[in-house]
């Protein structure tokens, strides 16, 4: 599940997506958060705050909270309903083993995952920009087989979308790069209408947003980021489920099967 990179142009070889050309400046951009996630050893957002827009029902919910993350499998996302402190979304990847809280539900799904070779926070920011893990509500790209690094899902991102630099790092502009994001094909259309990747000047990212057809909006910002901190696994441990919650299990076979575009042949009951 390793990225492949040619040293120079960086082209993935297995894949068949665009080479990354270096010396183009959106390129450089793509290329320096790919690889400045992979670098990352110690990650924490004090501020993480998820604001949704649905046009649909005139409603605004603003999510807040936090992430942590450990190279390379602890990670950690919470995320609390401003308007409704009981209502959280919590997920915990600890080594191997990925647990998702669902309060509504009384539930906690613990996922089996061998991800022994692929650092999470290039998986989970893989799932933002390409939609393949469910773990973000907007998509980037509708292709039925997962991305396998970060490096690959902005490659398709930049085949599938019109990306432009629209600010760059300059005098009047000396913390961050804005790229603006249109969907080229009709598939991505009806999907959103446009998108907008904020970085800081060292690759970090700033904010993510995006809008539907329909209007409604997603926007992710992620404030306050430290990468000098000393984490440790500790930091990860699982909160044990109340007595009356239920706990789901998926095991290692499923998981395997879904990272690698095979949609699993099991029957989901109704929560």
């Amino acid at each position: 599940m390793n990225m492949i990179a040619l040293v120079g142009l960086n082209v993935l070889l297995a894949t068949g997506w665009p080479a990354f050309n270096p010396a183009n400046r959106l390129d450089a951009v793509l290329l320096g958060w790919s690889d400045r996630i992979n670098n990352i050893q110690s990650l924490h957002i004090r501020n993480l705050v998820r604001t949704d827009n649905d046009q649909t029902s005139a409603s605004r919910n603003v999510w807040k909270g936090e992430f942590r993350y450990l190279k390379p499998n602890h990670f950690a996302v919470r995320l609390a309903s401003e308007s409704d402190r009981s209502s959280y979304e919590l997920m915990i990847m600890y080594d191997t083993k990925l647990f998702e809280y669902q309060p509504q539900f009384k539930k906690v799904v613990v996922f089996d995952f061998q991800l022994s070779n692929r650092n999470s926070l290039d998986w989970i920011l893989t799932g933002m920009v390409s939609g393949d893990f469910g773990l973000a509500s907007w998509l980037f790209d509708l292709h039925p087989k997962p991305a396998r690094s970060l490096r690959e899902a902005l490659a398709r991102l930049k085949q599938n979308n019109e990306i432009v630099l629209a600010k760059d790092i300059g005098p009047k502009n000396p913390h961050y790069v804005y790229l603006d994001i249109t969907p080229k094909t009709k598939p991505l259309q009806r999907d959103y209408n446009r998108a907008q990747i904020v970085l800081t000047k060292d690759y970090l990212p700033r904010r993510l947003w995006f809008e539907r057809p329909n209007g409604s909006e997603v926007t992710w910002d992620l404030r306050d980021a430290d990468t000098t901190v000393a984490l440790k696994p500790a930091d990860f441990m699982p909160p044990e489920p109340a007595k009356d919650w239920e706990t789901v299990r998926v095991p290692a076979g499923i998981v395997a099967g879904v990272l690698n575009g095979v949609s699993p042949s099991v029957k989901h009951a109704d929560p």
